[in-house]
């Protein structure tokens, strides 16, 4: 199990990977937590973690697909990062782009262009 909290205040990112029982956990968001305390940010993180482990597992699809897209956008740049497991092929890639100035239909168009031409579903 790895979980990491990371705080500046203003936003929490949580990372949590973890098997429990047949099912594989990854997990990674961020919160707007600007003006929250400590117990409220530390009970925000035991619900979701407690939420996580509670789900039902996915183990009864008999696939090994797996995909994670990450978009970080901070309005000037845009980070995507892809993992992707189908059958023997593994992809993760990881690109920055410029995007100062586009709208979102643009962003969007990246993000497609990009999946389509690593064969990501």
């Amino acid at each position: 199990m790895a979980r990491g909290v990371h705080d500046d205040g203003k936003t929490l990112r949580l990372t949590y990977k973890a098997t429990v029982g047949d099912k594989y956990i990854d997990y990674e968001n961020t919160f707007n937590v600007a003006g929250w305390n400590k117990q409220q940010k530390d009970l925000h993180v035991r619900k979701i973690i407690d939420s996580l482990n509670n789900a039902p597992s996915n183990q009864q699809k008999k696939t090994e697909d797996y995909s994670k897209v990450k978009i970080d956008d901070n309005g000037s740049q845009m980070t995507i990062t892809v993992d992707y497991r189908s059958g023997n092929q593994n992809i993760n890639y990881t690109n920055t782009y410029n995007v100062k100035g586009k709208t979102k239909e643009e962003k969007d168009a990246i993000l497609k262009n990009l999946l389509k031409g690593l064969g990501v579903k």
